[in-house]
């Protein structure tokens, strides 16, 4: 019974030491509201056709990198949604990850760059989706 109870502090000790060693390492941001935002942008275009790679390129780079200079993810998606007519869409997607100290100034910067796309695809509608975050930066 002891010698069971020793290796119990002895693990306990080094999982210890090992979690302290991690905790330097991360630096946790907590000045502000962190957000997360994702934008999800149907690829086809009402009528026929779809956003072709080099304007969803010019877009990102015309419209999306200047307001977000810091960085933004996109992802590829295939998803399905009702639209206004109420049959179901089907369609290739791009979501853009953002995520940012929660602002006026950048919740209007969401809101042109989902009116940009839009106006430039004829879409019916941008969806956004806001996340409170905990925002952690592990470096070495």
């Amino acid at each position: 019974m002891q010698l069971k109870n020793k290796h119990i502090i002895v693990t306990f000790c080094l999982i210890s030491i090992l979690l302290l060693g991690c905790s330097e390492r991360m630096s946790s941001i907590s000045k502000g509201r962190w957000v997360k935002t994702q934008l999800y942008f149907g690829m086809s275009i009402p009528g026929g056709g779809k956003v072709e790679e080099a304007d969803w390129q010019a877009f990102l780079d015309k419209t999306v990198s200047p307001l977000f200079k810091e960085g933004f993810t996109v992802f590829e998606a295939y998803g399905l949604w009702q639209g206004e007519d109420g049959a179901p869409v089907r369609e290739l997607s791009r979501v853009i990850a953002l995520v940012y100290v929660h602002n006026k100034e950048t919740s209007q910067n969401i809101e042109a760059i989902m009116s940009a796309y839009c106006d430039l695809f004829q879409q019916e509608a941008v969806l956004r989706i806001d996340h409170k975050i905990r925002l952690e930066f592990y470096s070495n």
